[in-house]
Formats: structure tokens, sequence, C-alpha cells
């Protein structure tokens, strides 16, 4: 995730892993400035895409002669 401090406008390339699924207040290293980061958006997974074809392992087996 990057986000961008409000106060001065620097960016901060974060780890999404270390990031809590909840709003949180963060400080800015560069100016000290505190802003708040939304933390719900950091492991939004992205959509699947379909492709309009069916899936081999979901169509029953053939029956054996």
């Amino acid at each position: 995730m990057i986000t961008t401090c409000t106060n001065c406008e620097a960016r901060y390339q974060l780890d999404d892993a270390k990031i809590p699924d909840r709003v949180i207040k963060v400080r800015c290293p560069a100016c000290s400035g505190v802003f708040q980061l939304d933390g719900t958006h950091a492991r939004r997974e992205e959509p699947l895409v379909t492709t309009g074809y069916e899936s081999v392992s979901a169509r029953p087996a053939a029956p054996a002669p």
C-alpha cells in the first residue's frame, strides 16, 4: 500500500501485512504530523475475472464403459 502524509505530502510504501484491518492514526517520520490510515482497504483482493469457460474439474466424471 502506498500512503501520503496529509500534512507534508511525503509518500510511503507500507507492507499490507503489517496494517491492521481498521482505521489507525500514524505519525509521519518527515514532519511528525499525524494522519489517519484506512487499513480496511489494505488487504482487498482483486475480483476474479470470469472467462465464460467451464472448468474441466467441475464436470461430472464420464461413466465407465
